[in-house]
Parts: C-alpha cells; sequence; structure tokens
C-alpha cells in the first residue's frame, strides 16, 4: 500500500508528463507546419512559376522563416518540466537526462 507521499509523486509525474504530452503535441504541429511549407516550396520550384500567386523566393522564405522558428521553439519549449533540462530532439523521451524524471508516459 501506497502512502500519500507516494500517491502525491504519482500525481505530481502524471501531472508532468501531461505537460510533456502537450509540448509533444506543439512540437510534432510545428514540424508538420515546416513540412508543408517546404513542400509547397518544392513545388513552386518544381512548376516554374508562381504557386498560389506566390513565386517560388517567397515560400522558400518563409519555409526557412519557419523551419528558424520552429528550431527556436524546439530548444526554449522542449524542457523538462522539473528543472528545465533539455529532452533532446525526439519527440518521445522516457526522462529527463538532467533530474532523472521518468515520465508517465513512458513507463506504460
Amino acid at each position: 500500500m501506497q502512502g500519500a507521499a507516494g500517491e502525491h509523486h504519482e500525481e505530481e509525474i502524471a501531472q508532468l508528463s501531461a505537460g510533456i504530452e502537450r509540448q509533444r503535441r506543439l512540437q510534432i504541429a510545428g514540424l508538420v507546419v515546416v513540412v508543408v511549407f517546404a513542400l509547397l516550396a518544392c513545388l513552386a520550384r518544381i512548376i516554374r512559376g508562381d504557386l498560389l500567386g506566390i513565386p517560388f523566393p517567397i515560400w522558400v522564405s518563409l519555409a526557412a522563416i519557419l523551419l528558424v522558428m520552429k528550431l527556436v521553439y524546439l530548444f526554449a519549449a522542449w524542457r523538462c518540466p522539473r528543472c528545465g533540462g533539455f529532452l533532446g530532439s525526439g519527440y518521445h523521451p522516457r526522462f529527463c537526462s538532467r533530474c532523472g524524471l521518468e515520465f508517465a508516459s513512458a513507463r506504460k
């Protein structure tokens, strides 16, 4: 039987893991947006004209700007909710390499 401290610890891990899950979904959504704009830039290059009325250099610029924004967001927001350590480049961290917090999603 777990005591109150054990239950509190499990609740804390569940809350922290839920925060990681929200961040993971945002990170993946940002990646999808970058990939879509990169594909649109490639398509604009292939057809050698305007795509949706926007010339190729603009598509490339938009894709590059979005990629930089995604990378900045990755390094700024993809952090352990307990210690603030960077969680790496994968979208399914099992634990924080800085403080050792194990995420509930990894324990399923």
